[in-house]
């Protein structure tokens, strides 16, 4: 007997997106480990990717309190699908090339774990990134109020006074159950010094591609100085790794 429609469409879903908890990764030129092709339209009449051997590698992190809505974002940037269900991630990573500002570049985003259990991994993908969405619920006022830690704990494990971050207002598509205002995510960007955006990941999604690509620029924007230090630090951090 066929699958009822609605566990047939999450049982394809599940299929194109692999299984939670483990590491998702899609392969320089999207390719996943398996070396089965995924075919990634670019929307917006994009040229074709070039070589990636000289594309600049951007390391994104999104963090935020569990449940709202990290997964949901990273999804529909890479894949153009909106998961409803809430699945709690330990750690999914994605690469693929992304075109901004008429400069293509690659992207490498890890979607983190919010739950609290999960926070001795926090510094561990700290140091990982080049640049952070920092995204809270506008449903959820708790997650609001705590994205001063993750930006705390950021700045003091890069142990820098500045660095590369979004504030992403997700969820605004709950116009009914929003207990965030815009007026106060504004303000708490403003206090924190980083831009602000606000998005839904619900179809038609709102500011996906933006707030991915605006992290981009956050980082692209530092000064040379600045962008080849994090550059070098990162190498270095490779070469521990192998070793």
């Amino acid at each position: 007997m066929d699958l009822p429609c609605r566990t047939r469409q999450l049982a394809n879903l599940r299929a194109i997106a692999l299984p939670k908890r483990h590491v998702r990764r899609v392969d320089r030129i999207g390719r996943r480990r398996s070396g089965r092709k995924r075919s990634r339209r670019s929307r917006g009449g994009m040229t074709r990717p070039p070589n990636n051997e000289n594309l600049m590698t951007f390391k994104l992190v999104v963090v935020g309190d569990g449940g709202v809505g990290k997964s949901a974002l990273t999804i529909q940037y890479f894949q153009k699908l909106f998961v409803a269900d809430y699945d709690p991630t330990i750690e999914d990573s994605y690469i693929q090339h992304a075109e901004v500002d008429k400069q293509w570049c690659i992207l490498d985003v890890l979607d983190t774990a919010g739950q609290e259990e999960f926070s001795a991994m926090r510094e561990q993908y700290m140091r990982k990134g080049d640049g952070f969405l920092l995204v809270y619920s506008v449903t959820d006022k708790q997650s609001y109020q705590n994205i001063v830690n993750f930006h705390t704990q950021i700045l003091r494990v890069k142990d820098r006074d500045i660095y590369p971050m979004l504030l992403v207002a997700n969820k605004v598509d709950l116009v009914h159950l929003r207990k965030v205002t815009e007026e106060q995510g504004r303000e708490l960007a403003h206090r924190l010094g980083i831009p602000y955006i606000e998005t839904s990941a619900k179809d038609p999604p709102l500011n996906v591609d933006a707030a991915f690509h605006e992290v981009v620029r956050i980082i692209r924007n530092q000064p040379p100085a600045e962008l080849e230090k994090n550059q070098k630090k990162r190498r270095r951090s490779k070469k521990c790794n192998i070793l």
